[in-house]
């Protein structure tokens, strides 16, 4: 027979669970947030089903539980200062903001509502955030340390073009962190006798001019910016390497898979899913002010075969055996 004190210890364990089990439960009614992308919505497809996926695993469904106030650039349509300060004024619960641009928008904008940024080069040089441990303001999230990557950047194409002397740094003037970004390619390849030539791009046609001037191929490799204006002119970039028979360095893997020739960066997927649990803890009620900005823990090392190849650079084994995908 059940003694009173184990009916009671049976009892309190119970409700002990079940206490738990509800804190881990989104509240019963639907909340409303917004997503600031700088880029369009076809660009962004795959990083915002991560972002779902990562909601998902806390219990954030969209449609059923939670809405999602989607601002995406369009061809003729809104800036994307416009376009934050238009999700400042809606009856959110919180705006996720895809990028530096997004996030240095919503601090224009004035945001009050927190903010959570899904992938942001140097937030505390940018002044988005007092510190990675206390970001002391309404904007927390993901950071990208950017710059921390460039020397193993650097060892990688000395690794695959050994004749390198010179890197031709392509970069946008406009996005926020490219002072900063150039200063520190230029101290990291300094160290490693190294050259480097800064080599500044506005629009499309500035493309096809970088071509028209010639250059080394057997001395030279491009290093590409982590800005949003390459990501939307990425077939610009890998013709730009076919054209001119130079191999190029990205942050991101998405232009080694659109044929570009190498990657060492950051996989964004993998912060985009990870945005869903600063998400779920703010709308829990925690202060962005109080999460500190995480850093990544997955890296892409990622190269095209077929691009390579054409370039007439050899791979070797050694290097296949690190890489995390190789393109063929």
């Amino acid at each position: 027979m059940t003694s009173k004190r184990t009916f009671l210890a049976s009892t309190a364990g119970l409700l002990l669970g079940l206490s738990a089990s509800l804190r881990a439960q989104p509240a019963g009614k639907s909340v409303r947030i917004g997503f600031l992308a700088a880029i369009g919505a076809q660009s962004a497809q795959s990083l915002v089903q991560s972002f779902r996926e990562g909601l998902r695993e806390y219990g954030w469904v969209e449609n059923r539980n939670l809405n999602i106030e989607y601002s995406y650039d369009s061809p003729g349509g809104p800036s994307l200062d416009d376009r934050a300060n238009s999700l400042t004024k809606r009856e959110l619960s919180l705006i996720v903001a895809d990028s530096t641009p997004s996030a240095l928008a919503l601090k224009r904008a004035k945001a009050s509502l927190p903010v959570v940024f899904t992938a942001m080069s140097e937030p505390v040089e940018t002044g988005v955030v007092e510190s990675l441990a206390r970001p002391g303001r309404n904007f927390t999230g993901f950071t990208t340390v950017n710059t921390e990557l460039m020397p193993k950047r650097i060892e990688v194409i000395k690794e695959l073009v050994p004749t390198v002397r010179r890197l031709a740094y392509l970069g946008d003037p406009d996005y926020p962190s490219h002072r900063h970004s150039v200063d520190e390619v230029t101290q990291v390849a300094g160290q490693l006798g190294l050259r480097v030539e800064p080599l500044e791009l506005r629009t499309a046609a500035d493309f096809d001019g970088i071509t028209a001037r010639g250059t080394e191929p057997r001395d030279t490799v491009f290093v590409v910016e982590q800005s949003l204006f390459f990501v939307k002119h990425t077939e610009k970039a890998v013709a730009l390497e076919l054209q001119s028979k130079i191999p190029a360095m990205y942050a991101h893997r998405q232009f080694v898979e659109r044929g570009g020739t190498v990657c060492y960066g950051v996989n964004i997927a993998a912060l985009y899913r990870r945005a869903g649990g600063t998400v779920d803890r703010i709308l829990k009620g925690a202060r962005p002010a109080d999460l500190p900005v995480e850093r990544p823990t997955k890296f892409d090392l990622v190269i095209n075969l077929k691009t390579a190849r054409a370039l007439g650079l050899k791979i070797s084994q050694s290097f296949l055996a690190r890489v995390d995908q190789a393109i063929h």
